[in-house]
């Protein structure tokens, strides 16, 4: 098969035509993925003329507003058809770039969220009920920085079609009670907590509270819960086997099971406890137990008529 001429169609595309036994055949010079990002180009040592044909003239025989061209692959292939005196065919000399998304805004935490599963024990063992103590932090430490999202950078195919891309959206964080931010737009927002207490991070807001309330029970769901700032208030149940540390008050609206209590003040269990949360005096208790009423006579034979006590404790209740 053999070349018989280049042939320049009026539209400006060229075309090789070849002859053989069939008849003749046109063979595009160059073409385009399908995805417009990739076009190669077949290569020639001569026209239809019989002179070699320039770089130049490969150039001209681009399409108009092409882009991405690798003038050196070009540049190769010209080279190697003239020293070869054969065609060099499908050689990719142009080569479109894929539209970057824009990232989205980001929220780096200067704490650990608690969602560990478990601590591994000196045995090798995995607490599954310890996950690690509640963030707590002081008054005016660093809480968490939010990034600002960046823009996308558009993209375009071989034949110079622009391809958009996506700004990145950005990532909503409100300061709620004890925490100030600072910084403006486009720049990065830095947290501060302006009281001590424990780190709440709820939704689209991040706060520090000196009480942890806890509207579930206490089990091996949520796991134990230790924190070494401010007050608990549990307003499930802490069931059997579960451990509550608390550095102030230590509140349980419910029950408490077979569990371990500790505080650094009151452990209160039963009703009024919103009330001593408050500062107020509260009306009444409840107080939940399996035992006899022997058991609990037994238990409280200094006191007469125990319903309505508050039972304070600089450690453990039971």
């Amino acid at each position: 098969m053999d070349l018989e001429r280049l042939l320049e169609r009026g539209d400006g595309l060229v075309s090789a035509v070849e002859a053989d036994e069939d008849g003749l055949n046109v063979i595009p010079l160059w073409t385009v993925s399908e995805d417009g990002m990739t076009m190669t180009m077949n290569f020639y040592p001569k026209d239809c003329f019989g002179d070699p044909i320039s770089d130049d003239k490969y150039r001209n025989w681009l399409p108009e507003g092409c882009r991405g061209v690798d003038n050196d692959a070009l540049d190769a292939a010209v080279a190697e058809a003239k020293k070869t005196g054969t065609p060099v065919m499908e050689v990719a000399i142009a080569q479109g770039v894929e539209p970057l998304n824009g990232r989205d805004g980001q929220v780096k935490l200067s704490f650990q969220k608690g969602d560990d599963v478990g601590t591994q024990q000196k045995d090798g063992s995995i607490n599954f009920r310890e996950r690690g103590g509640m963030a707590c932090v002081a008054e005016g430490e660093h809480v968490a920085s939010l990034t600002p999202p960046t823009p996308g950078k558009s993209g375009f195919d071989v034949l110079g079609n622009e391809l958009p891309a996506k700004d990145g959206k950005p990532l909503p964080l409100k300061a709620g009670n004890g925490v100030t931010s600072a910084g403006g737009d486009g720049v990065t927002h830095v947290f501060t907590s302006t009281m001590a207490g424990m780190i709440v991070f709820k939704e689209d807001t991040l706060s520090v509270s000196d009480i942890l309330e806890i509207n579930s029970d206490v089990d091996l769901a949520s796991g134990n819960v230790h924190v070494d700032k401010g007050s608990i208030l549990i307003k499930g149940t802490v069931t059997t086997g579960a451990e509550v540390t608390a550095q102030d008050n230590l509140v349980v609206e419910a029950v408490v099971e077979n569990a371990t209590l500790r505080a650094g003040n009151d452990v209160t269990v039963g009703g009024g406890v919103r009330d001593i949360l408050l500062g107020q005096q509260p009306k009444d208790f409840d107080i939940a137990t399996n035992a006899t009423p022997e058991e609990v006579h037994d238990l409280f034979f200094s006191r007469h008529g125990c319903g309505g006590e508050n039972l304070p404790s600089k450690g453990s209740a039971f």
